[in-house]
């Protein structure tokens, strides 16, 4: 747990990446820590010196184990608790689960994704490897089913088109807040050789403020090992 010189404060559950554990992402929650906010990491199951097998978010063990994360978090006294501060999702949902080689069924459990991700009741939605708008058996589109949520303003391009236009896939970012502005970058570069998925952003109308909120693939940021070394330097 990384605390700011000022508590209580907004709080931060930084995951680490495949490969990572809590250590790699050691100058990440020092920064966020000096910019004022309560940081918490962990080592997901299988990485580090956790125990248990990897599964890849599943709702019943990944997942579970970040909602006990945050039921932590909410009963830290360093945790600042205030019903007007912004609530933001972030998750990599790998198509909702459509390209999942395991025996479950990747339509089911879309719905148990989308339960889960309606339980949260966040303001703002930032999804990596984001499917749009149905495929292998996804019938509907997922922005209508996010407007259905009550996020009826949304950002999403795609970075993967195939299928004649029928299916793309890249990130996306959907707000109950009406959206100002929209931001899109893509890497520079042969699409073999760039990084996947674009870096977008979005600028909310939110209690009369403009905020912007972002959302990359960090997988595809294609950081080396100088890269990290930089990161620790700044932080």
């Amino acid at each position: 747990l990384y605390l700011p010189n000022k508590i209580p404060a907004p709080a931060i559950l930084l995951a680490h990446g495949i490969g990572g554990n809590k250590d790699s992402v050691i100058a990440e929650a020092k920064y966020f820590a000096q910019n004022g906010f309560v940081v918490l990491t962990w080592s997901a199951r299988g990485f580090g010196k956790s125990t248990g097998s990897i599964s890849m978010d599943s709702i019943d063990r990944e997942i579970l184990d970040e909602k006990g994360l945050l039921d932590f978090l909410a009963k830290q006294n360093q945790v600042q608790k205030d019903s007007s501060t912004l609530r933001v999702l972030s998750w990599n949902v790998s198509w909702f689960d459509a390209q999942s080689n395991n025996k479950r069924k990747p339509a089911l459990y879309r719905n148990v994704m989308l339960d889960y991700i309606r339980e949260q009741k966040a303001d703002v939605l930032c999804f990596q490897e984001y499917l749009e708008p149905g495929s292998q058996g996804l019938a509907d589109a997922h922005s209508a089913v996010f407007k259905k949520m009550g996020y009826p303003y949304f950002h999403w391009v795609g970075d993967y088109v195939w299928r004649d236009g029928r299916l793309n896939a890249g990130t996306a970012i959907f707000s109950k807040y009406p959206i100002l502005g929209k931001f899109r970058w893509r890497y520079p570069g042969l699409w073999f050789e760039r990084a996947a998925e674009s870096l977008i952003a979005v600028d909310i109308d939110y209690q009369g403020s403009p905020i912007r909120i972002f959302t990359a693939h960090l997988q595809s940021l294609q950081f080396n090992e100088n890269d990290y070394r930089a990161l620790e330097n700044i932080a």
